[in-house]
């Protein structure tokens, strides 16, 4: 079943819950009665002085044979539930800035010890009972964190500006270099061959024919000698 959280939710407020925590109920009642309505902050350094048995906790309703303490009546070191239950709170913690809350504001509102279910032991401690814890954690923002928000971010009016309408530009044309057609090589001129007229073609031939019989008779000539 879901849990249901004694205290309800707000926009100003974040909780965390640990079900079933290998605690003792009163332990955790004598602690939560120590840091209940305290920052925070200041209940973060408590619970880590007791942790480390650095500061004991007054127990004022389950002091029945407990031995006084420096500076107090009946006190106890109860460090194993500390630890969980300050587990518990970084977590309301992470929770509130998460909503967006200040985490130098936050008070611890209200925490609540409540005893669960106690199974018995295993083996040769079966007889005895376990020790089971829910805690609920609900941090609020106080009301010093909301008016030190409220100066910080002061609210600012929003004035609609017309729009001045600019004169259009104009689009200045680039100029795009010339390109230079590459020159086609030109045909090869066939050189005409010059023709001759028939009168000097026919002079040609006579004086090859009379050349050719001046060598022929030198020829014969030099045969006879």
């Amino acid at each position: 079943m879901p849990y249901k959280y004694a205290s309800k939710a707000t926009e100003k407020s974040a909780r965390a819950v640990g079900l079933n925590l290998p605690i003792s109920t009163k332990y955790s009642v004598e602690i939560s009665r120590m840091i209940r309505g305290k920052s925070v902050a200041k209940a973060i350094v408590i619970l880590e002085k007791v942790s480390t048995m650095e500061r004991a906790v007054p127990m004022l309703r389950f002091h029945n044979e407990v031995p006084h303490k420096k500076g107090m009546s009946a006190g106890k070191y109860p460090w194993k539930a500390a630890k969980y239950i300050l587990a518990i709170l970084k977590s309301a913690e992470s929770n509130a800035s998460d909503k967006g809350l200040l985490s130098d504001g936050l008070i611890v509102k209200s925490i609540v010890p409540q005893g669960a279910s106690d199974p018995m032991h295993y083996g040769r401690k079966g007889r005895r009972r376990m020790k089971r814890t829910h805690i609920e954690i609900v941090v609020e923002e106080s009301i010093v964190a909301k008016e030190k928000k409220s100066k910080a971010a002061p609210e600012v009016k929003v004035e609609k500006k017309t729009e001045e309408k600019k004169p259009a530009e104009k689009k200045t044309e680039e100029h795009k270099p010339i390109e230079k057609k590459a020159e086609e090589p030109k045909p090869a001129e066939k050189k005409t061959l010059e023709t001759k007229p028939a009168d000097e073609k026919s002079a040609e031939e006579s004086a090859k024919s009379a050349t050719q019989k001046v060598n022929k008779a030198s020829t014969k000539q030099k045969k006879e000698k």
